[in-house]
């Protein structure tokens, strides 16, 4: 194997976890997104029913840039929970993929730093059979999915 081919397999875990970022941020936007909607048509409806002037159309904006900036924190704080960073997102993916086991984290640790008592040969073979497995492994099937409530 190639040093290009075992870079392959970093760069490769390296996009899958970008892509489950993105995917969770997408979630979380677009839950903040719904919320000022929400809050957004609460406002509109609030000022058709209690026409009230400049004094309660001002009151309808603080109120809504609240609800605005309340759904913001709700994201950020769940956003931040729910982010995995690379070495735990690693783990649950050798958890989740019993193929994977071991496989993963033994060829990204000989590529960081190769041991002296293994020869060349062997962790090149060890990081081909890990780049073999991931490319069969359903790794997107974990990818965090926008879900309709």
């Amino acid at each position: 194997m190639t040093p290009r081919s075992s870079a392959n397999l970093r760069r490769r875990l390296l996009r899958e976890h970008a892509a489950l970022r993105r995917a969770l941020l997408a979630r979380h936007v677009l839950r903040a997104f719904a919320l000022c909607a929400v809050a957004l048509a609460i406002a509109v409806l609030a000022g058709v029913a209690l026409p009230g002037g400049t004094g309660l159309a001002t009151t309808r904006l603080v109120l809504f840039a609240l609800a605005g900036l309340v759904g913001l924190a709700l994201a950020v704080t769940r956003l931040r929970t729910e982010l995995p960073r690379f070495e735990p997102w690693l783990e649950s993916l050798e958890a989740r993929l019993p193929e994977l086991r071991s496989w993963l984290r033994n060829a990204l640790d000989l590529e960081a730093a190769p041991a002296h008592h293994t020869s060349a040969e062997l962790a090149g073979a060890l990081r081909e059979e890990a780049a073999r497995r991931l490319a069969a492994a359903p790794i997107a099937a974990g990818r965090a999915r926008v879900r309709p409530r």
